[in-house]
């Protein structure tokens, strides 16, 4: 037993020191500390370019403070993905609900091909832990919708 003790903290430090190198050299390397949204959000000229598909859904994210800039530009369109339920108990401005979750899928890849192309996205859930919104923004990517942002602090930081 005395034995056995030492080896196995010697495998979890070998193998804890194998997965912080292989994580600092991977292309999708996890952050030993987590990045607030405010460290992830785009520039506000970002949101007003053309950053065609080279650009991943999830690291296009906006912050509070950029959405109560763009709560009243006419071309920006927020899109609730939400249970229609809780939409309806209050949503963001104007915002249109569409829940990536709905039983009719015939439906909902319907209203995502009706959404203007000529409009910036901002898609968000509840936040923290919901990931609806990245749910309906991969797939609004998928549609070719490459000017859609993830309001990551949600319902519940606007409601705040």
């Amino acid at each position: 037993m005395k034995k056995i003790v030492p080896e196995i903290i010697f495998i979890i430090v070998v193998s804890s020191i194998i997965g912080i190198i292989y994580n600092a050299f991977s292309e999708h390397s996890i952050p030993l500390v987590p990045k607030s949204n405010e460290e992830l959000a785009v520039a506000d000229s970002v949101i007003f370019s053309s950053q065609g598909p080279n650009r991943n859904y999830l690291e296009k994210v906006v912050t509070y403070n950029q959405i109560v800039k763009l709560i009243d530009k006419p071309d920006v369109l927020f899109i609730d993905a939400r249970r229609p339920e809780d939409y309806s108990k209050g949503h963001i401005g104007n915002a249109i609900n569409i829940f990536p979750l709905m039983n009719d899928e015939n439906e909902y890849y319907m209203k995502l091909n009706e959404l203007p192309r000529d409009k910036i996205l901002i898609v968000y859930c509840d936040g923290g832990a919901c990931d609806l919104s990245e749910h309906l923004a991969k797939d609004l990517f998928g549609f070719g919708y490459y000017q859609c942002f993830l309001f990551k602090g949600g319902w519940a930081e606007w409601e705040t």
